[in-house]
């Protein structure tokens, strides 16, 4: 018999194959970035009640999908694809329960994740995070890439000031909910460009 392995930013789908297959050892897989969308789940995965799974999270410390295809298309510019070195998913995973270590070779990934897989028949939920580098590849179907499209731009005079939204605590108390509902009714309608 063999065990599951996921690729997924979340431990969802490896909770589900252990929950299917208990006897099983059940590993996934995902990327920093992705993984951390997700990482309030750990606090799940550290409950006595939850199934035991392994996850490995691959640390290159950024977006690299995002970070290449901006370096392809703007000149090896990128914005807002790096994370932060500094933060150990380790660490966040030991704060949540469950065991956290880090990988720095594939001599010690294959090691710890032949311990995880061990250590999940004895009710242990682990989390390896195993340092890359920042390297970036070729982006998965190149040959289906675009140009990205531009973008119409905002035009200031198309803007009005935001309003507080509508609560039924502000209704009749004198709030200023009556006076900014009067302002919305009298506002003129904001017009876009082409209609």
């Amino acid at each position: 018999m063999r065990g599951e392995t996921f690729e997924n930013r979340s431990p969802h789908p490896a909770f589900g194959a252990k929950i299917g297959r208990p006897d099983l050892p059940c590993v996934g897989f995902a990327g920093d970035g992705a993984f951390g969308i997700s990482m309030n789940e750990m606090t799940a995965c550290g409950r006595r009640e939850w199934p035991n799974i392994t996850m490995v999270i691959f640390r290159n410390f950024q977006w690299g999908a995002e970070k290449r295809n901006a370096t392809l298309w703007y000149e090896d510019n990128f914005v807002g694809t790096e994370l932060d070195a500094e933060v150990s998913y380790a660490k966040i995973a030991e704060a949540c329960g469950v065991k956290g270590v880090q990988a720095r070779t594939t001599d010690e990934l294959t090691e710890l994740l032949a311990t995880a897989c061990k250590d999940q028949a004895h009710g242990v939920t682990t989390l390896i995070g195993m340092i890359l580098s920042q390297e970036l590849g070729e982006p998965f179907r190149r040959d289906a890439m675009t140009a990205p499209v531009a973008v119409a731009g905002i035009n200031a005079s198309d803007m009005r000031p935001q309003q507080p939204a509508r609560s039924k605590q502000n209704i009749g108390r004198g709030c200023e909910y009556s006076h900014h509902s009067r302002r919305l009714r009298e506002a003129p309608r904001v017009r876009t460009r082409g209609r």
